[in-house]
């Protein structure tokens, strides 16, 4: 028996440590069926604190943290409590993929526990309340703080590693907090990013703290002084986790019916600025020659100005002939230099933008690999079922809610559920993108064979050219001069012609230094209105690029919010409006009114057309609610569109 046991040891010391189970899920190369069975079997078993902690970390995949997240809210066990309220504030501090999918899940798994059970296992007899996962989160905020403030004002002279005095009182601060949290009525709620975001405000609290103790330091109490006055990290109301700006939004089930009817509305006509100024010429020269006729005497007078009339009759005349053979201005070639330089910023007009193709099991697939959109993983090519793509900024994104709350999934779940069909949802929505880059985002998602676009977008536009003017160099007539430039189908062909070194460069981040006065008033709104019409031309661009394969675009109108939390913004509100009124008009895209659809559901149910915070958890971005009333009502028109297009 003795030599049997030594055998079975030494075969068992010569073979290689199984690791982890949860570790195939690291792969990258896993399809996402590949992953749902592996994440189905995890949760079928026990998993531990550590084998899910082997895909919490920093180098792993997006992915693979969504698919711990997953594992986490399908296990409900007391013993990774610890572990998921220390990814949680990883995630909120950027050290894990700053994805709702990983942050806002794990979130709402700790709210599915008792207060006490919460308590229970995050009380580490030595570290207090929040134990260890503190005292990891002390360090990283320590370095936020000494890359964003210490560092950049203090130079050599900052100190690299906290004070020794430091440990101890933050930890304790932070028990507070946290104590101060479980004790609140609606507990963890005030952690989601639409309920106050105290999760991030947690952050800045620890390293208030740390500011704290360093300023107990003689030797850096003037550096510790400097940050305090610089930044809102010492600003005393922050230690109380119960003042919060936006109402609570407990997670509950929505329930939105699906839409009667369609939504469609008709776009009013609108002639484009070279066929206005035509028609203006037409009718100006139509006046000269009757008056020519019926004043011989006054032809002395007339003659010379019909002269000076000559040039701008020749300009317009030459941008309409342009036009007819088909040569389009740079503002629709993505060569447009006004709407932002790219010294401040990285547009990027090539595909690769959102998407990267992928070889996975000898199959062709494509990945979302842009940060501020939605992992998400497709085959190159989905013959049998339908492909929706919604092309937008954070309200396309759903940022802050589960990728399944979005109101791309909510309008493909209805489609699935009313059609029996395979659909597939492609979210393009990008956080903080503008129009520029939609465009790159759009190249992607035609080169993925979509069968609809869903565009809506336009709101972060607007803000972008206050922005440049409020930089010296930038002025307003310049990005005036530049619209007139893009704008124009001559001088597209005149730079064209010109030798490189001869053509109008883009803006660079010379002189680009913002001025002491905001710009505001009249000036702020024929920014806007610049800005409004640049991002339709983006729009247009966009629509054109998907009708010239065959793929139908729906446009929608982007909502703000109305009532007593937020006034209302009438001239934005009106600005959105015509950005899709115009793209519609100008290339026959169909039209909704994200504003006019949220407004018909408070009216049924409120009693208000207006739609109220309710349906917006700030002064924009959509709601749950918010979403399942946009992706109910979209599908209808969709449906159609997919129906006529095949």
């Amino acid at each position: 028996m003795g030599r049997l046991f030594a055998v079975v040891t030494l075969v068992l010391m010569a073979c290689p440590s199984p690791a982890f189970p949860l570790s195939e899920l690291l792969a990258e190369d896993l399809t996402p069926d590949a992953r749902a069975e592996l994440v189905g079997d995890a949760c079928a078993r026990v998993v531990t604190p550590e084998e899910l902690n082997s895909l919490l970390q920093s180098t792993s995949p997006r992915p693979a943290q969504i698919d711990a997240a997953r594992i986490a809210a399908c296990r409900k066990d007391p013993a990774l409590i610890p572990l998921m309220y220390a990814s949680f504030h990883r995630a909120k501090a950027a050290h894990l993929a700053n994805d709702p999918d990983v942050y806002e899940r794990l979130l709402r798994t700790l709210q599915g526990f008792g207060a006490d059970t919460l308590r229970a296992y995050l009380h580490d007899p030595e570290l207090g309340l929040g134990g260890a996962a503190h005292a990891e989160l002390s360090q990283l905020a320590w370095g936020r703080l000494h890359h964003d403030w210490l560092a950049p004002l203090g130079g050599d002279a900052a100190p690299v590693e906290p004070p020794e005095t430091s440990s101890a009182p933050v930890l304790a601060e932070a028990a507070r907090w946290l104590d101060d949290v479980l004790s609140a009525p609606d507990g963890l709620v005030r952690l989601q990013t639409d309920s106050g975001d105290h999760g991030y405000v947690f952050l800045q609290r620890l390293q208030g703290w740390h500011l704290a103790a360093l300023s107990q330091d003689p030797a850096h109490t003037r550096l510790a002084a400097e940050v305090c006055a610089q930044s809102s990290l010492c600003s005393e109301k922050r230690d109380d986790p119960t003042q919060i700006g936006l109402p609570l939004r407990p997670v509950v089930p929505v329930d939105v019916p699906p839409a009667a009817a369609e939504s469609v509305i008709a776009p009013a006509s609108r002639l484009s600025p070279t066929s206005m100024a035509l028609l203006l010429l037409l009718a100006a020269w139509s006046a000269w020659v009757l008056v020519v006729r019926a004043k011989p005497g006054w032809r002395g007078a007339l003659f010379p100005l019909g002269a000076v009339g000559l040039a701008p009759t020749l300009l317009v005349g030459a941008e309409f002939v342009l036009g007819a053979f088909g040569v389009a201005p740079m503002a629709e070639q993505g060569g447009a230099g006004w709407s932002e330089p790219q010294a401040l910023r990285g547009t990027q007009n090539t595909p690769g933008f959102l998407l990267e193709p992928r070889t996975w099991d000898g199959e062709p697939w494509v990945e979302v690999v842009n940060d501020g959109a939605r992992w998400t993983a497709l085959p190159a090519s989905s013959p049998d079922a339908w492909r929706i793509v919604t092309l937008g900024e954070s309200s396309v994104h759903a940022s802050n809610h589960l990728a399944e709350e979005s109101f791309a999934e909510i309008l493909g779940r209805r489609l699935r559920l009313s059609t029996g069909r395979p659909v597939e949802i492609l979210n393009g929505g990008v956080g903080g993108a503008i129009s520029d880059d939609i465009v790159s985002v759009a190249m992607d998602a035609l080169a993925a064979d979509p069968d609809l676009l869903v565009l809506y977008h336009g709101i972060n536009d607007l803000g972008r050219l206050e922005t440049l003017a409020g930089m010296r160099a930038f002025s307003p007539l310049q990005l005036g001069i530049r619209v007139l430039l893009d704008e124009s189908r001559i001088a597209r062909v005149l730079h064209d012609l010109l030798p490189p070194r001869l053509s109008v460069a883009r803006p660079t981040d010379q002189g680009a230094w913002r001025d002491d006065e905001p710009v505001e008033g009249d000036v702020a709104l024929r920014l806007a209105e610049l800005a409004a019409l640049r991002c339709s031309r983006n729009q247009q661009r966009i629509v054109r690029m998907a009708q010239e394969r065959g793929v139908p675009v729906i446009v929608i109108a982007q909502a703000l919010v109305t009532g007593s939390t937020f006034p209302e913004d009438a001239e934005k509100r009106r600005l959105l409006r015509e950005i899709a009124e115009k793209t519609a008009a100008r290339t026959g895209a169909t039209l909704l009114d994200g504003h006019a659809i949220l407004g018909a559901h408070s009216l049924a149910h409120n009693g208000t057309a207006d739609p109220g915070p309710a349906y917006f958890w700030d002064q924009l971005h959509p709601s749950r609610l918010g979403h399942a009333v946009l992706g109910e009502a979209i599908a209808p028109t969709a449906l159609r569109l997919l129906q006529d297009s095949r």
